[in-house]
């Protein structure tokens, strides 16, 4: 008998299929895009099967045939199951009597267990029992959860990796469009969303006045000014704000114009200025940190004149405070930490006037243009490639309130921590290694969850995670044949051609590695890293352009080293298994 360990899994199987109407996809392709769903061109076949339900009576998937089915794959201690059923639930409630059909497929669990669970949520829809995991094996589930709509003749349209919001109005209306697409004008005149008003619109206003881009020129400062009050430097800012200023010089923002984009900009300011300004929009966007302005001619064509206000020291300080806080000489910044929007005193009475408090400070939409792309911005196989506000607002976080300061700036803390930082990723992450024996044949399964990452992890293309599994001698050796990988990630050529696979697990989903070796001899070891590279692009991309660099070869080659130094391990076991 084959006994997995002990250690708890940390997340559950989620898979879900949807069976829909093929005569009905082609015109319901954006709410596929909407919902974020994978499209197979062309689709291939489903996998039949048929599983016992609590009542102990046949399903065969083939029974539902001419019906719109959603195939969810679960199991009760999956966190992401907990969260989404409930959705599933109204989900089938709004649409079951509308040729819906909802199965819910257990992994691996008694049926009292299953039974007590679909109880205590209140849940109508059928759960099938899929006790020896052959069904999730055949489908060769490694994600999870995972959801794949298939066609009414039995062909697979579509996958999406990770939970989703079941009873949103995106997926009620990809729903509506396989079963029938009159239900989807129906859906949009019944639920219209309305545009922002009151806080929010003016949050949203605010925003899209001080990210104006290129951030105007400062101007001249107000006459009673001290040099620290009208100065841009982040040193002067520390002046009254120390503890700020001292986080703010370790964190990735004080190095956005590190070598790396320097050796970059060396060369691009001359030959390609119009790149060159877009990459400092986000790396430094103050007008006094461009070396260039762009304006039009008489013809209207850009032209690229010598900035008049160019502070080329404050350039290489790269994201500085004023970046955030200071538009046309005058301060803003968050609410006072009891919520208060007034200043203490008459504003022409503190320092630099004050500052004029907002909650925009505190809202994911903050940081929204530095970590979005644009609906037409650069993408790959149909997906942008930076999408992390999206990402989050599509996450159970954005739902919860949860911001993106919540996590990046923890007590107001000016430190922005992510991807680099070791005790942020493993704090983001859950890991587990489960093993079973069965004669000479071992068996494991390595499983890593995006427990507490409120986007996809990892976000773009630069990171990439490794697990790695192998088995070690008693000399601590690797045993030849034995060493296997696993890439979470996304990757693309250098010259951003195509995707070449995405595999980055949305937030609550997990992955799982497993794999199966001979036990030959005495004294091995069962040995299971994961290891993140924060750089693994980036060290290709100074590799490949230090040779064809003209000027800025050297600062180049410190950022080629700086992201060979940037690896570390978050996880490392070794088991006996000999």
């Amino acid at each position: 008998m084959r006994l997995w360990g002990a250690s708890k899994l940390g997340t559950g199987v989620l898979i879900g299929v949807v069976l829909g109407v093929s005569g009905s996809v082609a015109a319901g392709q954006h709410f596929f895009k909407a919902l974020k769903v994978e499209r197979f061109v062309p689709p291939p076949p489903a996998h039949m099967f048929a599983l016992p339900s609590l009542d102990a009576k046949r399903v065969s998937l083939r029974d539902f045939r001419g019906k719109v089915v959603f195939l969810n794959f679960w199991a009760t201690w999956c966190p992401a199951c907990r969260e989404e059923m409930p959705a599933m639930e109204r989900l089938h409630r709004e649409f079951k009597d509308k040729g819906l059909v909802i199965l819910a497929v257990d992994f691996q669990e008694t049926p009292e267990a299953v039974a007590a669970f679909m109880k205590e949520f209140g849940l109508t829809f059928p759960a099938l029992l899929d006790r020896d995991g052959k069904v999730s094996e055949r489908y060769r589930i490694r994600f999870i959860p995972t959801t794949y709509l298939v066609g009414k003749q039995g062909e697979l349209l579509g996958r999406v990796v990770g939970p989703k919001e079941w009873d949103s109005l995106q997926a009620r209306q990809l729903i509506a469009s396989l079963l029938e697409p009159a239900l989807v004008t129906r859906l949009a005149r019944a639920e219209a969303q309305a545009k922002p008003v009151g806080p929010e619109k003016s949050i949203r206003e605010f925003l899209d006045q001080h990210w104006e881009s290129p951030i105007p020129p400062q101007g001249k400062p107000p006459a009673r000014f001290t040099p620290v009050e009208a100065s841009l430097d982040p040193k002067d800012c520390g002046t009254c704000h120390p503890a700020q200023y001292a986080d703010w010089t370790t964190s990735l923002h004080a190095k956005t114009m590190g070598p790396g984009v320097m050796g970059q900009l060396t060369d691009m300011i001359r030959l390609d200025p119009e790149s060159a300004l877009d990459c400092q929009r986000c790396h430094s966007p103050l007008s006094e940190q461009q070396e260039k302005v762009r304006r039009l001619d008489k013809q209207g064509a850009p032209v690229f004149a010598a900035n008049p206000v160019f502070d080329r020291s404050l350039q290489g300080k790269g994201l500085v405070c004023a970046a955030c806080h200071v538009r046309k000489w005058e301060r803003f910044g968050p609410p006072k930490r009891d919520g208060s929007l007034v200043s203490s005193a008459p504003r022409e009475q503190l320092p630099h006037n004050g500052a004029t408090r907002t909650q925009a400070f505190l809202r994911s939409e903050f940081c929204q243009g530095c970590h979005q792309f644009p609906e037409d911005g650069a993408a790959l196989n149909g997906k942008l490639l930076e999408n992390t506000y999206e990402d989050w607002k599509a996450s159970p976080y954005a739902r919860q309130g949860i911001q993106c300061q919540d996590c990046h700036m923890p007590d107001r803390r000016h430190l922005w921590r992510g991807i680099h930082d070791p005790d942020m990723v493993r704090q983001g992450v859950t890991i587990d290694l489960r093993t079973a024996r069965e004669g000479d044949a071992l068996q494991a399964m390595l499983v890593i969850t995006n427990s507490g990452v409120g986007h996809y992890f990892p976000t773009y293309l630069t990171p990439k995670v490794f697990l790695r599994l192998d088995l070690v001698d008693a000399g601590g050796r690797p045993v030849k044949g034995s060493p296997r990988e696993a890439v979470i990630g996304r990757d693309a050529p250098l010259d951003l051609s195509k995707e070449l696979y995405d595999t980055r697990l949305a937030p609550k989903a997990s992955f799982m590695m497993k794999h199966s070796w001979t036990v030959d001899r005495p004294g091995l070891k069962l040995r299971a890293r994961v290891v993140v590279e924060p750089d693994h692009f980036y060290t290709k991309f100074f590799q490949a352009t230090i040779p064809q660099a003209a000027r800025g070869k050297a600062q180049l080659r410190e950022a080629l080293r700086q992201t060979q130094r940037s690896s570390f391990t978050i996880f490392s076991r070794e088991v006996p298994v000999s």
